[in-house]
């Protein structure tokens, strides 16, 4: 059996606060940059076949140290993507507080639309699909 380690990117300035969605340039703050270095000192033993990250720069920057101490390249692969906030990217949590649209994806989110955004149903199915690759690609590995 393929077994999958799934790393939510370490945190960024907006962490909390806003919805980074898809933006680019967002980077690891050093609160983040500390969480990545001691996570890969964590899975620094660990026999891992490869090494997967979202395009976003926050993901990357969470395996490099990761990549570094287990001697792979960071696989950048967008069915990893961040779930598309359309219309609520860089939006502040407080701003969020008063829509909504905002409310009913907190509560119900496998059918509630993001305006100019992406269901999460959508999200599931790419990552689930992306998922299937690697699991066929690297078989009986982590």
């Amino acid at each position: 059996m393929t077994r999958f380690l799934l790393i939510r990117h370490a945190a960024i300035a907006s962490s909390g606060k806003s919805l980074a969605g898809r933006m680019v340039g967002v980077h690891l703050d050093q609160r983040g940059r500390r969480q990545a270095r001691a996570l890969a000192e964590q899975l620094a033993g660990a026999s891992i076949a490869a090494l997967y990250s979202s395009p976003l720069e926050r993901a990357v920057e969470t395996a490099e140290p990761i990549a570094t101490l287990l001697g792979l390249p960071v696989v950048t692969c967008e069915d990893f993507l961040e779930l598309a906030f359309g219309q609520w990217t860089d939006r502040t949590f407080d701003e969020l507080a008063t829509d909504p649209r905002f409310e009913c994806f907190n509560t119900l989110r496998s059918c509630a639309p993001v305006p100019d955004g992406e269901f999460m149903l959508q999200a599931q199915a790419r990552m689930i699909i992306g998922l299937e690759k690697l699991r066929l690609r690297h078989p009986q590995t982590t």
